[in-house]
């Protein structure tokens, strides 16, 4: 005899495949949260630097307010000033020794749509948010990209799809024992017809 179930919807296979999709679209979230969460601080840096250009601050100034950061290392906010041929004016950013340089196709983007949000991998194994933007300031113009390390967000996410695979498998196991131990028969209705 085949065992059929009275409702389709409950049939651990469909359950299992509700739970595999279901997964599925938290982790997409989890991610998006992490990745945009990532573009926060660059996003509130290059605003205040822009503030600062504004109020007669030039390049070099601000950036010997911030310091220097270690990209491959540092987990704080760097910033780089470009001018408007995207050449690197000023940069807090340093890379074994010297100062990255973003590519200038990003600026285009950044002049079209008023800001650009960009990952950027200037080395293997260094990923940065990088939030671009335009300045106008009374003797010169240009972009303020200010940027952060993923590494932190990176393992958040790769951290939340562990708990997620966990949790999805544990939940499957329960399904597939529930189903095949005679104590769950009452659970999913049984109909013992051909």
């Amino acid at each position: 005899m085949k065992k059929k179930f009275s409702n389709p919807l409950a049939s651990p296979m469909f359950l299992s495949a509700a739970i595999v999709a279901g997964s599925v679209i938290i982790y997409l979230f989890v991610q998006q949260h992490y990745r945009r969460e990532a573009d926060l601080l660059p996003d509130q840096y290059a605003n205040e630097a822009n503030g600062l250009i504004s109020l007669g601050y030039t390049p070099a100034q601000v950036v010997n307010m911030y310091g220097r950061q270690n990209m491959d290392t540092s987990m704080s906010v760097f910033i780089q000033f470009y001018d408007l041929s995207g050449n690197l004016l000023a940069s807090t950013a340093a890379l074994n020794g010297t100062a990255p340089k973003l590519p200038k196709g990003v600026f285009t983007t950044a002049t079209e749509k008023g800001h650009y949000k960009v990952t950027w991998q200037p080395a293997p194994g260094v990923r940065n948010a990088i939030f671009i933007i335009p300045f106008h300031a009374t003797a010169m113009e240009g972009f303020i990209a200010a940027g952060r390390s993923l590494k932190y967000a990176e393992l958040k996410i790769r951290s939340s799809l562990i708990h997620i695979i966990i949790g999805g498998l544990c939940i499957l196991i329960a399904i597939f024992g529930f189903n095949r131990f005679p104590f769950s028969r009452g659970m999913f209705q049984l109909n013992n017809s051909v």
